[in-house]
């Protein structure tokens, strides 16, 4: 059998369709073109017949048992597309210069610019013209010669009549901003008993009879069982609150690095005046900071179970706590517990999560399947829902998920259809990934699309959701039908989040310094991951065996300590998100860094998070970024590139430690007139001049320190779109 293939959320036919609208009107407006009249016609007509095969191979969404030549051909087609629309994308960004120095600063480009006033300007004609009309002759090629070869993959996969039908069954429901109610289901007892636990402040009082000042208390259970919303529940009481000077949660995952965890320990215990690399340095921070206290700290998601001395090395500046301190962890291995009560003396007797009550159960599902709906009005449904619900394994996880996808296909066919499926056999092993593959075709191509994006960040990766939807905007996954046009897509995207969250594809996870922030479970990351890892990809170079890199990739995150190793990623023609993650000290960085920005002048998105210090010259070749939206330079970047000033697509800039002394801001931030979004220090916005020209702008927000202020926001009358 061969492999699965995502096409919902390629948006393939949308691109083409701006492509026909851009050859129309070169054909209509432009005299440079006349000598090409009659050619263009014909590759107008071709454009015709391609977006009819892509709107067919769209409607396939997922292509099971996929062989190895239909796979080449499908992304022989998603390249194509990307190739078209990179010269359409070039185009409207060499009309942006002119416009800037032209002088034109009030010039807004939106998706529909595509088709409108291109090459008005003579120079532009002159200038670029017959190189731009060999890459769009070259794109349109490309395109009409994977089209010709569509006839043999659409006979064994054209959509069948049963499809269709599915497709006019399904209830489409308005995505809405409304969210779920934080509301948790029959884990009161378990509640009542952890509380009941951290009540209790002299040693000797626990079960283990243990005479310690710590004690700790395991939370086993299998996937999906709620053991992180207990603990969430626990953490968040209002008494809990009341009996702990200090309160920590740190999720761990399994990567056991003792000393990134104990840096993000250090982070939770909100310890700003003392940095160090060091391990031992860092166990002097914590023990100075706990030994005073009496706390609670919660160790999320662990999975450490075969190395002692670095439990060892991470508990031992916890072992002198104040006398009723705590230590809460959730886990799914039971060989955790056990390991743990090793190191620390104090070890209670693990808390086996199992299902919840049926009653309960029934009344979690019954929320998110008829959520937004009045369920007395769909009295059929209620009775095969019961049906469902009972394959579930009374899993929280799963409750929400199959309700969500339900909720969006209130028909009796389709909840029929759920019932009937024997993919719910893979509970009995254990084995949720089936159903939430389920979960996740069911949702609309444009959600798919934005979630299949989130897996180039790491397991139990925090998601702040402004700065997610900004992402999607750049990247060119937020799409505006005609009857969103005059809709702002950060609005847009914000409902896409939304209904993510609403259907439990993120999850709530903490508040902290003034912002919300959400993650996505161990395992619908594991199912998301494996099928967008042709497409999007997160690898950690430092780690014994990283990850290949497939050239098909478009969205990259990359983990890596040795400047060397970069020259490991291959050439990706068409990436359009990159996050480069550098960590550890060093030399060889600057050099290395240009190189690797010119390799790829398709971007989108670029995130750079940086512990060593670079050269200001190091990141020029980011002005060479023709494409870029999205601009995050963060840690230990203090200096604009000299060059940035060429970026007019730029809708994004987050410079959180950027130098007020910088010279050059002003006339910088004057030519990006599709700005959108500012993100500054304080002292730095006071220095730009002018700004009120930034006419497309719609937040522009000063970061203190550590975090960002909303409080304070600049207003201008000559920016009127200016909300935040």
């Amino acid at each position: 059998m061969g492999p699965e293939l995502v096409i919902a959320g390629w948006f393939a036919s949308a691109a083409i369709g701006q492509l026909i609208g851009l050859a129309f009107s070169y054909i209509k407006e432009h005299p440079v073109w006349l000598r090409m009249k009659k050619e263009l016609k014909k590759l107008h007509a071709a454009l015709e017949r391609i977006k009819a095969v892509v709107e067919k191979v769209e409607k396939l969404e997922i292509i099971d048992d996929c062989t190895p030549a239909e796979e080449a051909w499908l992304w022989q087609l998603k390249d194509a597309v990307d190739e078209a629309n990179d010269v359409l994308d070039e185009l409207e960004y060499y009309k942006l210069e002119e416009d800037v120095k032209s002088g034109a600063e009030k010039v807004r480009a939106t998706a529909s610019n595509y088709t409108k006033k291109f090459m008005r300007s003579a120079a532009f004609v002159f200038k670029h013209s017959m190189r731009l009309k060999k890459k769009l002759k070259r794109a349109v090629k490309n395109l009409v010669h994977v089209a010709d070869s569509a006839g043999d993959f659409l006979k064994l996969h054209n959509p069948s009549n049963e499809h269709e039908k599915r497709q006019k069954q399904i209830i489409t429901r308005r995505e809405s901003g409304c969210l779920l109610n934080e509301e948790v289901f029959g884990r009161e007892k378990e509640k009542e008993k952890i509380v009941g636990w951290l009540k209790k402040d002299g040693s000797g009082e626990h079960e283990s009879g243990a005479k310690e000042n710590v004690t700790v208390l395991p939370i086993v259970g299998m996937a999906g069982m709620g053991k992180t919303t207990l603990a969430q529940l626990v953490y968040g009481d209002d008494y809990v609150r009341g009996i702990f000077d200090q309160r920590m949660w740190v999720c761990v995952s399994n990567n056991f690095d003792v000393t990134v965890i104990m840096k993000k320990i250090i982070r939770a215990a909100n310890i700003t005046d003392r940095q160090a690399e060091e391990l031992s340095t860092l166990q002097e921070i914590l023990k100075e900071k706990l030994q005073c206290n009496k706390f609670l700290l919660v160790l999320d998601d662990v999975w450490n179970d075969g190395d002692r001395k670095k439990w060892e090395d991470l508990l031992a500046p916890f072992k002198n706590g104040k006398q009723g301190s705590k230590i809460l962890l959730t886990t799914r291995l039971n060989s955790v517990a056990e390991i743990i009560g090793k190191v620390m003396e104090g070890t209670e007797k693990p808390m086996n999560l199992q299902g919840i009550e049926w009653s309960e159960y029934l009344s979690l599902f019954n929320k998110h399947v008829f959520d937004g709906v009045n369920a007395g009005d769909h009295e059929k449904l209620l009775l095969i829902g019961e049906q469902i619900a009972k394959k579930l394994g009374r899993s929280p996880l799963l409750a929400k998920i199959v309700g969500g996808m339900l909720n969006y296909n209130l028909s009796f066919e389709f909840w029929n259809e759920v019932l009937e499926n024997s993919i719910f056999n893979s509970i009995q092993n254990e084995d949720f990934k089936p159903i939430l593959r389920l979960s996740y075709i069911h949702l609309s191509p444009q959600l798919q699309c934005c979630f299949r994006y989130c897996s180039i960040f790491s397991q139990d990766y925090l998601f702040e959701k402004d700065e997610l939807v900004r992402m999607w905007m750049a990247a060119g996954l937020i799409q505006q039908s005609d009857e969103d046009k005059k809709r702002r897509p950060e609005d847009i995207g914000g409902e896409y989040f939304d209904s993510l969250l609403r259907k439990s594809f993120f999850n709530w996870a903490m508040h902290w310094v003034g912002m919300t922030y959400y993650v996505i479970h161990d395992l619908l990351h594991e199912m998301v991951c494996s099928v967008s890892k042709n497409e999007c990809l997160e690898v950690d170079y430092s780690k014994p065996k990283p990850r290949d890199i497939p050239t098909t990739l478009h969205h990259l995150s990359i983990m890596v300590d040795d400047p060397l190793v970069l020259r490991k990623v291959p050439q990706l023609k068409n990436l359009h998100t990159l996050v480069l993650r550098i960590y550890g000290n060093g030399h060889g960085w600057d050099d290395i860094l240009n190189k690797v920005l010119k390799r790829f002048k398709n971007l989108r998105v670029l995130k750079l998070e940086l512990s060593v210090t670079c050269k200001r010259g190091s990141l020029d070749a980011i002005g060479d970024l023709k494409h870029l939206r999205y601009l995050h330079l963060g840690n230990d970047i203090s200096q604009l590139p000299k060059s940035m000033y060429k970026l007019f697509h730029l809708q994004t800039i987050i410079a959180l430690h950027l130098n007020p002394s910088t010279k050059g801001i002003s006339k910088v931030m004057r030519s990006l007139i599709n700005l959108r979004h500012l993100i500054l220090p304080l002292e730095v916005i006071h220095t730009i001049a002018e700004i009120g020209k930034l006419t497309s702008l719609q937040e522009l927000d000063e970061f203190h320190g550590k975090h960002l202020s909303h409080s304070n926001t600049w207003r201008s009358e000559n920016a009127p779109s200016l909300w935040k």
